[in-house]
């Protein structure tokens, strides 16, 4: 099992997390391809590592990892039960080494593993990069679209400084609108027949109508059969802005979130 007692250096430990990220890309490529595939990259890389400061004829130098990983496509143990190990040993790592952890650079992992990350860790995080890290978890992932309950937890908390779910440049634009905004949605009519709206707004209506009659949602729509756009339409809603919770301009989609 890991070691996660030992006292580890913060670039011991950003090396691990990277090596974490890549070990669900391995399991996920056995998932999909089978195990040969991943193996075959995993013993290439072993071969290459040839560094002074690394230790030779390993794919990771974290040596649970390289373990963990090894074992599982040479031995093709089952996927769930290696996701368990890999998450338990990683949840163990960030709480032994939260004198030590960069925040930051737990952030450049992937959008599906700081889910994991936040769902684990958010009581031990600075405000500031819990914040900053559901912000990541809603605009890099499958979060909104697939559990949105638990995004509204987690934008619903009520711990300081929330301004950070925006970087600086959004906050600027944010502070910057009126009082009042005109905001839409494009949206099954069947949710605006409902009446509860989803948390994803636009500014701008021709985004709004991209997402109505062009935009195919991988989680609720197949993607192998033409948009039925008679289902679709655009809402159109003119609030106050204090009753915006952020602004998100890095997908080129003016997005508020607005919960109605």
């Amino acid at each position: 099992m890991s070691k996660t007692t030992i006292e580890w250096t913060q670039d011991e430990l950003h090396r691990a997390i990277r090596e974490y990220d890549n070990s669900i890309t391995y399991i996920n490529q056995a998932k999909v391809f089978g195990y040969q595939f991943p193996l075959s990259t995993f013993e290439l890389l072993s071969q290459m590592h040839q560094k002074k400061t690394d230790k030779i004829g390993v794919c990771f130098q974290t040596h649970f990892l390289n373990e963990l990983i090894k074992d599982f496509l040479e031995n093709k143990r089952p996927i769930e039960v290696t996701f368990i190990k890999l998450h338990k040993w990683f949840r163990e790592l960030i709480l032994t080494q939260k004198e030590v952890i960069d925040w930051e650079n737990v952030m450049l992992a992937s959008g599906e593993n700081l889910i994991e990350v936040l769902r684990t860790h958010h009581e031990i995080m600075p405000n500031r990069v819990y914040w900053q890290m559901v912000s990541d978890c809603y605009t890099r992932s499958n979060l909104a679209h697939s559990h949105m309950d638990i995004i509204l937890d987690y934008l619903s908390d009520k711990r300081p400084d929330k301004e950070y779910l925006m970087d600086d440049e959004e906050r600027e634009f944010f502070i910057s609108l009126p009082d009042e905004v005109t905001i839409y949605r494009g949206c099954t009519k069947k949710e605006i027949e409902s009446g509860k709206f989803r948390i994803s707004w636009t500014l701008d209506k021709k985004v709004a109508e991209f997402f109505a009659y062009t935009y195919k949602n991988s989680v609720h729509e197949d993607r192998g059969k033409e948009k039925d756009i008679s289902k679709f339409d655009v809402v159109e809603k003119t609030v106050r802005k204090k009753d915006l919770l952020c602004y998100f301009g890095g997908r080129n989609e003016a997005e508020v979130l607005y919960i109605y």
